[in-house]
């Protein structure tokens, strides 16, 4: 799979966070057995970007790509390759922050408006953090992430809506799936839930917010397994599967990834959770064509939706491949 869709670039920029999440997969593979090409092929895409994220800076999914960065770096120690970052991260942690988060006012879009966020950047941040042990990026990831899980996380649900036009806030007329329930993205929490597992590995055991990390994962991680079909996917839509029934590749490749970390590093129960992430890679191996073309994604969006079973994108073979590292481990 990481070499068909190396051999069809995806149509999005080589910055463009729909290839970050490709970066780690592909990275993850890298310190499997054999994995050597993979790590070239990130050497190359660092080179060819000139080791530099998205231009706006400020935007969220712009810092996606800096984590393998970052990755790479921790294997050479080579200044050049984490400085363009740290240029223009800084520029981010001097920045004033605007303190509107609907999503509908474009200047929410320089705070972690959008549960996707979660993912997109928070990783990266918490890497820059241990390669230059500068506090700063840690404190800005840690300030972001808990002033967008106090607006968009449901502590009823123990999921996340996408964004503020999706919030339960006392509208006359709030979102609602067809059963009448809230509505929660499949993929939006797949992001939060595996920039958690990305996020707690690194983040300082000693920081007196770890615990909350860790019991945020323990909690979705919960109610993710109560939402998962019987032929071990997720759909597009968290609670109305009827509406959405098809699987969708990209949302159950990261609770598979999520799931499997959990059991991996002890912060799950190996006993509930691993026939669901068996379950789950089953499932997922089932979307693979025999070329190696991951099939079943729903393509960029900001919601559950309707969407072809042909349907691919670059972002959704990482996340399987983060998901096939974490199996390795479960396996062995």
């Amino acid at each position: 799979m990481a070499d068909w869709q190396l051999e069809h670039p995806s149509k999005f920029p080589a910055k463009h966070w729909a290839q970050g999440p490709f970066y780690d997969g592909v990275m993850a593979i890298s310190k499997l057995p054999g994995g050597q090409k993979y790590e070239e092929a990130m050497l190359r895409m660092g080179k060819a970007n000139g080791w530099k994220i998205g231009k706006s800076g400020f935007y969220a999914n712009d810092h996606c790509v800096g984590r393998t960065y970052c990755e790479l770096y921790f294997k050479s120690k080579q200044e050049f390759m984490i400085q363009p970052l740290r240029e223009q991260l800084d520029t981010v942690v001097n920045m004033p922050v605007p303190p509107v988060q609907d999503f509908k006012d474009r200047a929410s879009w320089k705070r972690w408006s959008w549960c996707d966020a979660l993912y997109m950047a928070s990783p990266t941040w918490v890497r820059l953090y241990a390669a230059t042990h500068e506090k700063k990026y840690l404190d800005y990831m840690n300030t972001e992430w808990w002033a967008a899980t106090e607006y968009l996380y449901d502590k009823e649900e123990h999921l996340f809506f996408r964004d503020s036009t999706y919030l339960w806030n006392g509208r006359e007329h709030p979102r609602k799936e067809a059963n009448g329930k809230k509505v929660f993205w499949g993929r939006g929490n797949g992001w939060v839930l595996g920039g958690l597992a990305l996020v707690i590995q690194h983040f300082p055991k000693d920081h007196p917010d770890y615990p909350r990390y860790v019991t945020l994962f323990k909690e979705m991680s919960a109610k993710v397994l109560q939402c998962q079909h019987p032929d071990g996917m997720w759909g597009a839509s968290m609670l109305d599967p009827e509406r959405l029934s098809m699987k969708e590749a990209s949302a159950s490749g990261l609770f598979c990834y999520a799931l499997a970390f959990g059991v991996n590093n002890g912060y799950l129960d190996r006993a509930t959770y691993e026939p669901a992430v068996k379950k789950s890679w089953t499932g997922l191996v089932g979307c693979v064509e025999p070329s190696g073309r991951l099939a079943y994604v729903q393509g960029v969006g900001q919601g559950p939706a309707e969407f072809s079973p042909q349907g691919t994108e670059v972002y959704a073979p990482g996340i399987l491949l983060l998901a096939a590292a974490e199996m390795y481990k479960l396996v062995q």
